[in-house]
């Protein structure tokens, strides 16, 4: 038997006290680490308490536009690509003077006289020393750095707001460089322009507001209070805002309406809305420190004003005739054959069958391509080559309803309304047209384009991609003329998607010609794009059309020129 000597015995205890001893030190340092981890979040939290978030608006200071080397200095900064850029300055230089820190920023303006689509960049601009009513080639600044970009349909009147890489602003005079792309062009409201607000400058940013947690004495943000005489109404509605009881701790010293169509720098406005839609409309206050806040979102909703104003009991006229011309489908014959409407309307259709029924109270469109060239289903306007001389007013109301198993064709485009002048072989002059997937980059197949060929082929996208047994109220108001006099506006489902002066008669047959309504899907003209669309399983197409209205006006009339929306929009 073997037995430990006294030795080991007291090796084995040694080791056992040394083992107890660098325990206890070990949760000793864990606690001054815990400790001193504690002491560390705390200290950061209370530095971080030091620091303020403020956010300022700083109006555009310079703005103009560049066009073939010259520069313009107008009421609307103007985007195109290849063509003009647009360049605004700003001066942060107060954010420096509160030694701030810019955390983020925000560019703001407002579509006006041009509506577009497609992709604007920010750039910023490598000097600042112009003057919007000298710039040209030679001043203008040289693009740097890439701040932010967006790429969308840009309506009239909508505010777009593009955020920025605030890393590369500095509290300072900066030139922002706006260059448009892949799209139509565009133009937004300079500080020139009467009725709305310039570009803005949104900037958030840090300050120090001194030792310790406590902000006795700092500037607070101010409180935006806005409130409406009305939330709902029939257009046109009009609305009295009051902004006067919104408060600042130093004063309010700005207001700034934004009606999602118009603006306002007064504290107590009344705004007219005289188109159907939901308006977001909001108030943005701003202090003597410059400190802004914006009020809460008011929604004015606008209905249609249609009912009871023109009732639907038959009473048309021909193309050439002035006045309200009214058709009620369910006073229709059916089928709808040759001349209809007492001569007022008659049927465009290729194929056999001549006829276009009717369905539900609603006239059908189908066009069912068999190889022989069938690609059209329309009704239009009578007689034929009707002439309107320049001048002309016209305004179109119908709803216009995609069928259950209606299908995007990825390949074919087509029209569902057009105005013809009647010259064989001339586009028509306007037209409603559902594009394919190749027409236009960055839009897909099936949005609705806004087509004008009177002026070399313009094409204007207005968002809206109609889905299967989707129906559309639209409005088309139309002045014939050249550009300087002309007028082209659309409305879809109350919202106004196009709007601009420019000519919508031909320089070479100067007169306005007849509508037609249907399905005019012109490449099936041609089997390989009949069977295109067969292999996306598409073997027809079908949309039916409700009632329909159309005021013609002449100068001289004692209406003409006056807003007609409510008259002829869509029941």
């Amino acid at each position: 038997m073997n037995l430990r000597s006294p030795n080991s015995l007291l090796y084995f205890l040694c080791f056992i006290a040394i083992s107890l001893l660098l325990n206890i030190s070990c949760n000793n340092d864990m606690d001054m680490a815990s400790d001193a981890v504690l002491n560390e979040q705390a200290t950061y939290a209370t530095a971080k308490s030091n620091l303020e978030l403020k956010t300022t608006v700083f109006p555009v200071t310079q703005d103009a536009y560049l066009q073939s080397g010259r520069g313009h200095n107008k009421s609307i900064v103007r985007l195109e690509e290849n063509s003009r850029k647009g360049y605004l300055m700003f001066d942060l230089s107060k954010i420096d003077n509160l030694s701030g820190k810019i955390t983020s920023a925000r560019l703001e303006f407002i579509i006006d006289s041009d509506p577009g689509y497609g992709r604007i960049e920010v750039f910023e601009g490598d000097s600042n020393n112009w003057k919007e009513n000298s710039l040209s080639n030679n001043s203008a600044p040289n693009i740097e750095n890439q701040l932010g970009s967006v790429q969308q349909v840009f309506p009239l009147y909508k505010k777009v707001r593009i955020d920025l890489n605030a890393d590369k602003l500095l509290p300072e005079l900066n030139t922002l460089i706006l260059r448009h792309s892949n799209g139509n062009d565009l133009a937004f409201a300079s500080k020139e322009n009467a009725k709305l607000s310039g570009s803005q400058l949104v900037v958030t940013y840090s300050v120090t507001t001194g030792s310790g947690s406590s902000n006795t004495g700092t500037n607070k943000a101010p409180n935006a209070v806005a409130t409406a005489s009305t939330l709902t109404g029939k257009a046109p509605l009009q609305v009295d805002f009051t902004g006067s009881n919104s408060s600042d701790d130093k004063g309010v010293v700005g207001h700034s309406w934004d009606f999602q169509g118009g603006s306002s720098s007064s504290a107590n406005t009344t705004h007219t809305f005289d188109n159907p839609g939901i308006y977001d409309v909001t108030l943005t206050v701003t202090d003597a420190e410059g400190l802004i806040a914006v009020s809460k979102g008011l929604k004015i909703t606008v209905n249609e004003a249609i009912g009871g104003n023109t009732p639907c009991n038959t009473d048309g006229g021909r193309a050439g005739e002035t006045g309200l011309k009214l058709w009620c489908v369910d006073g229709m014959e059916n089928p709808l054959s040759g001349s209809f409407a007492n001569g007022d309307l008659k049927v465009d259709k290729d194929g056999s069958n001549s006829t276009i029924p009717k369905e539900n109270g609603r006239i059908k469109f189908n066009v069912t391509p068999d190889g022989s060239g069938n690609k059209r289903a329309e009704i239009r306007t009578a007689p034929w080559n009707v002439k309107h001389t320049l001048g002309t007013e016209e305004w179109f109301g119908w709803s216009y309803t995609f069928g259950n198993d209606y299908v995007i064709d990825q390949n074919s485009q087509w029209k569902f309304f057009q105005v013809h002048n009647g010259v064989v072989g001339e586009s028509p002059q306007i037209g409603l047209e559902i594009i394919n997937k190749n027409q236009f980059g960055g839009h897909g197949a099936g949005e609705i384009y806004v087509t004008n060929s009177t002026t070399s082929q313009n094409y204007n996208a207005t968002g809206i991609t109609p889905r299967a047994g989707q129906t559309l109220d639209i409005v088309v108001h139309a002045i014939w003329h050249n550009a300087a006099n002309g007028l082209l506006q659309v409305w879809i489902n109350g919202t106004k998607v196009y709007d601009k002066q420019v000519s919508t008669v031909f320089a070479s047959h100067p007169w306005a010609g007849n509508a037609k309504w249907g399905i005019y899907k012109w490449p099936w003209s041609s089997q390989s794009n009949v069977q295109k669309s067969v292999n996306q399983g598409i073997r027809g197409l079908t949309t039916y059309m409700g009632n329909l209205k159309i005021i013609t006006k002449r100068p001289g009339d004692p209406d003409y020129g006056s807003n007609s929306y409510s008259r002829v929009v869509p029941d």
